[in-house]
C-alpha cells in the first residue's frame, strides 16, 4: 500500500519535530528574558557622600553611599543638630547645640575653623551664594550672621524670644521671621541688622516659607488652623486661607506653585495654589508626618511618618500614592542622592541611616551611624574612601 504524499495541511513528521523544538526554544529564550528582567537588580548609588548629625554620639558620620559604609566619624565636643553643606563650595557646617558652628572641608574632612557664635542654636541656613551663615539662638532671641570664609561674626540681630523660625530672601539681604509671642512676622535687613517692618498674622504662627521670587511668605498659624500669606514687598497680610486644622508641616514645590501643608490632627494635606492663595484640594495622609520632600522636577514627593513607621511615595502630578515603604521607628531627616534614585534616611531611635531604592520603591539596607542621628545631607560629592 502506497504511501499518501504529504501536503502543505498535513507536516511530515520531521517539520512537526522541527516545530515542536522551535517553540521549545523559543519558551526557553523568552522565559530566560522574563527571569533575567525580574532577577535584573538596579545598580548601587556612585560614591556620593552622606552627611549624618549624630546628635546622641556628638559626631558627624561621613558615609560612602557606594559601599554603603562609614568613611569618617568626625567628632565634637556638644551634641550636633544639624549639618549643611556650604553653597559654591566644598564644605560643609556642622552647628552643635550649645552654639558652636564648625567648618569642615572636603575631600580631607578636616575642620578648618569652630567659632562660639551663641549661647545656644537650634537651626542655620545659607545665603544663596554661600558667603554667609545665619544661626539663630532661640533662647537669646538673637540670629547671628557670620562670614562663611573664616567664621567672623559680622552682626547680631536681636528678634526676640518669640522666634524660632526663620527664612532668607533669595538674595540673603532680608530675614523673615515668625514671632510667637507677638503674632507678627518680623522683617529684618541682614546688611544692617534694622526691624523693617511687623506684619500681624494668625495665632501661634510657627514654620514659614518664601516664594523663590521672594515675593511672598505662608505662615503656618497653628493657634488658628489656617495659613496666613503676607506680601514682601507691600510689608500687608493679603490672606488668611483656612484649612480645617492646625498646620504642622509645610513643604512648597520647588518651582513655587504649590504649597503642601501637613495637619497631624486630621491626618490630611491641604494644597494650596501659591499665586490664587486658596485651597485647591484637600486628601488624607500618613500621621504625624515630620519631612517631606520633592524631587527637583516637582513630580515625586517623599513624606516621613514616625507613628506610621513609613516612607510614602507621592505622584504630586496624580495626588496618587505609589508605595509606602516600613521603615525604623523614628525617622527624623530625609536627603535624596543627586540623581535621585536613592534616598536616605535617618532614623533617630535605631541609630541608622537607612537607605531607599526610589524605583521601584523598596528598602536596600540600614548603616549603624551613631546615636541619635537627627540631620542627613547629600551634597553630591564623591566619597575620598
Amino acid at each position: 500500500m502506497k504511501a499518501k504524499p504529504a501536503t502543505g495541511r498535513e507536516p511530515t513528521p520531521w517539520r512537526r519535530t522541527a516545530r515542536r523544538e522551535f517553540l521549545a526554544w523559543l519558551t526557553m529564550l523568552l522565559a530566560a528574558l522574563t527571569c533575567g528582567s525580574c532577577s535584573k537588580r538596579p545598580s548601587p548609588p556612585q560614591a556620593y557622600v552622606a552627611l549624618v548629625a549624630c546628635e546622641g554620639s556628638r559626631t558627624v558620620a561621613v558615609v560612602n553611599l557606594a559601599q554603603m559604609r562609614i568613611v569618617r566619624t568626625i567628632p565634637f565636643a556638644h551634641a550636633i543638630v544639624q549639618v549643611a553643606a556650604r553653597r559654591m563650595s566644598h564644605e560643609f557646617y556642622a552647628l552643635s547645640s550649645a552654639g558652636e558652628l564648625s567648618a569642615i572641608g572636603f575631600p580631607k574632612l578636616n575642620v578648618l575653623w569652630t567659632k562660639t557664635v551663641s549661647r545656644a542654636a537650634s537651626r542655620m541656613k545659607f545665603s544663596t551664594h554661600g558667603n554667609r551663615v545665619t544661626v539663630l539662638d532661640p533662647a537669646s532671641g538673637q540670629v547671628t550672621v557670620i562670614h562663611s570664609a573664616d567664621g567672623s561674626m559680622l552682626r547680631t540681630i536681636k528678634v526676640g524670644q518669640g522666634v524660632h523660625y526663620f527664612v532668607l530672601s533669595p538674595g540673603g539681604g532680608r530675614l523673615v521671621a515668625t514671632d510667637t509671642a507677638t503674632n507678627q512676622v518680623l522683617i529684618f535687613s541682614t546688611g544692617s541688622g534694622k526691624l523693617l517692618a511687623r506684619v500681624g498674622v494668625g495665632q501661634a504662627p510657627e514654620s514659614l516659607v518664601m516664594l523663590p521670587s521672594g515675593s511672598k511668605v505662608f505662615v503656618a498659624d497653628s493657634g488658628d488652623d489656617a495659613v496666613s500669606v503676607v506680601d514682601l514687598r507691600s510689608h500687608q497680610l493679603l490672606s488668611n486661607i483656612e484649612i480645617g486644622a492646625a498646620p504642622s508641616l509645610m513643604a512648597l514645590k520647588p518651582d513655587g506653585g504649590e504649597l503642601f501643608v501637613f495637619a497631624d490632627a486630621t491626618a490630611t494635606m491641604s494644597i494650596i495654589d501659591t499665586s490664587a492663595d486658596d485651597v485647591e484640594q484637600s486628601l488624607p495622609t500618613a500621621k504625624g508626618t515630620v519631612a517631606a520632600l520633592f524631587t527637583p522636577d516637582s513630580t515625586r514627593l517623599y513624606l516621613l511618618s514616625p507613628l506610621d513607621r513609613l516612607v510614602t511615595f507621592l505622584d504630586v502630578n496624580s495626588r496618587s500614592v505609589l508605595a509606602a515603604v516600613p521603615i525604623g521607628a523614628r525617622p527624623t531627616s530625609e536627603a535624596l542622592t543627586p540623581d535621585g534614585r536613592f534616598l536616605a534616611v535617618a532614623d533617630r531611635n535605631s541609630g541608622a541611616l537607612t537607605i531607599l531604592r526610589t524605583n521601584p520603591p523598596g528598602l536596600v539596607t540600614q548603616i549603624p551611624v551613631g546615636e541619635r542621628p537627627v540631620d542627613v545631607v547629600i551634597p553630591g560629592w564623591l566619597s575620598p574612601g
